[in-house]
């Protein structure tokens, strides 16, 4: 007589395939589609938005700026996902996700860095035929 040793997580379904590892499979299929989306978004738009946030006097440079950071993405995304992966074995993945979240928030913080935020405020005002300081939010 077998018995079954089968927990409610790791169900089969008709097919043979664990119930979890099919969920983690689209849940996974899902995330990757979204990043891939969210990188191409970028690739396509960086032609527009490279000229107002890298030196607008020179396209090449500005374009070839945008690039660098998409460069940059690619190349410390797997490394991140290394080291992150390898501290949430370690700390807990709550931790973890705290801390890359933080680190995102510090990074979208637009508080610091002031000179920038202004002339980048300023060429798109004036890009729009407003004056720079005459839009809600605006100081």
């Amino acid at each position: 007589m077998a018995t079954s040793t089968a927990t409610p997580s790791s169900e089969t379904n008709p097919g043979g395939i664990a119930v979890s590892s099919k969920k983690t499979l689209i849940n996974t299929g899902i995330g990757n589609a979204l990043e891939w989306y969210d990188w191409s978004i970028y690739a396509t738009f960086s032609i527009y938005f490279a000229r107002e946030i890298f030196n607008p006097s020179d396209p090449v440079a500005s374009i070839l700026g945008a690039m660098a950071i998409f460069a940059v993405g690619f190349i410390f995304r797997p490394i991140g996902g290394l080291f992150f992966g390898w501290m949430a074995d370690r700390v807990g993945r709550k931790a973890v996700l705290l801390t890359t979240v933080g680190g995102i928030a510090l990074g979208a913080d637009d508080r610091r860095d002031t000179h920038l935020r202004d002339r980048g405020r300023v060429r798109r005002h004036h890009a729009a035929g407003r004056p720079p300081d005459s839009g809600p939010g605006l100081r």
